[in-house]
């Protein structure tokens, strides 16, 4: 049985151990951090890729947990409806719903079921390959051997900064800030959903699990170092995405929020590699190809990549080199369609474009149309 080391304990990598582990791999699955956690930030899960969760026995718990509604609406900043096709109207093929969940009880849903196979405080810090094994080394000091190293270690790849030393983070020049928040005293609309407003600035919110509300700006042009005061610098940018008056909840919403619980990333990109793999390590999910959040994908190419590299090490057999090879080519080409792609949406968020609601739906639509499936097809999902 091959034994295989992942490097990373987010989404990518718990998903990539339960991919590996169908495919026959004993699988380790390393976090650097005491626990299994997250950001505290919603994932947006789409219908296809609940699908694949759905392999692995992993969807009906985090259906369960999630809040299924397909119902997320787009509008300008005035409360206009955006023209163009709804995400309802995209997910409509599918059997299984648009799900939003809070990354952490993600996390630890997926992990739960791998059990000791997910080895917490354990931070991997290189490797050094061989022509029979790779030799995982630890942050502690400590080493072991393995037939494959899975980078899932995210955007700041320990293992991709040893694959590709030269590769240097890209600033997208693009802020996020995001909360979840107990919307108490906060009168929330029926609809929920995100405004497209000026200098290149979205907003929105969506309802979660128990009641709570999860909220996000984000804004091209933005860069540098997070100032004091965060709360303040996220209100400044509200007037961008609501003219008032149309009932949008957004400034409530961040004003209810308590400061540390605020989020504010500054988002990086990692820049297109030349490969992901050598014959015994492999990049998969933000380590390999971590693009602008604006897409709202970026969990759904780490399962992607996750379900595709189980399916290619299952093919291939004893001949690891060849499953990753495999592995290579179909998923660079994938990832290489995706960052042409929402590039163009991005392109429409800085012109302030009255199109990219539009042109962003329609690139999900045809994202999903082209999701590696599971084993079995599934059947289209009865409406009520």
């Amino acid at each position: 049985m091959p034994r295989t080391i992942v490097a990373g304990g987010g989404i990518a990598g718990l998903t990539a151990g339960h991919a590996l582990r169908a495919a026959g791999h004993d699988v380790l699955v390393c976090e650097s951090h005491p626990s299994v956690r997250g950001s505290g930030a919603i994932l947006g899960i789409w219908p296809p890729h609940m699908e694949l969760f759905e392999q692995y026995g992993l969807a009906e718990e985090i259906a369960a947990n999630a809040l299924n509604d397909d119902e997320v609406n787009l509008w300008d900043a005035a409360g206009r409806p955006l023209r163009g096709p709804s995400f309802a109207e995209v997910c409509e093929p599918y059997r299984l719903p648009y799900s939003t969940i809070y990354r952490p009880l993600l996390n630890r849903i997926i992990a739960e079921p791998l059990g000791d196979a997910v080895r917490t405080g354990a931070a991997v810090a290189g490797y050094v390959e061989h022509a029979d094994r790779v030799e995982v080394r630890f942050a502690d000091g400590g080493s072991e051997d393995a037939d494959v190293l899975v980078g899932a270690d995210g955007v700041g790849s320990q293992v991709r900064a040893q694959l590709w030393p030269q590769a240097q983070l890209v600033d997208t020049a693009q802020v996020a800030w995001r909360g979840v928040v107990a919307p108490h005293g906060v009168t929330l609309p029926e609809r929920h959903g995100f405004a497209i407003g000026r200098a290149a600035t979205r907003g929105g919110w969506l309802r979660v699990a128990d009641g709570q509300a999860f909220w996000v700006v984000a804004r091209f042009g933005v860069s540098g170092s997070a100032p004091a005061d965060v709360k303040a610098e996220v209100l400044a940018q509200v007037e961008h995405v609501d003219d008032d008056g149309w009932g949008f909840p957004l400034r409530a919403l961040i004003e209810a929020t308590p400061a540390p619980a605020i989020h504010r990333d500054a988002v990086a990109s990692v820049p297109p590699l030349p490969t992901w793999v050598t014959e015994r390590v492999v990049l998969i999910g933000d380590a390999a190809h971590a693009l602008s959040p604006h897409i709202s994908s970026g969990a759904a190419y780490a399962i992607e990549d996750a379900h595709v590299l189980g399916r290619t090490l299952a093919e291939a057999g004893d001949d690891v080199a060849a499953g990753l090879a495999a592995f290579d080519v179909e998923r660079r080409a994938r990832l290489a369609w995706v960052r042409e792609a929402s590039a163009r949406v991005s392109d429409l968020v800085r012109a302030r474009a009255s199109n990219y609601g539009a042109a962003w739906v329609e690139f999900v639509r045809e994202s999903l149309a082209t999701t590696p499936r599971a084993s079995a097809e599934a059947p289209r999902r009865p409406r009520p």
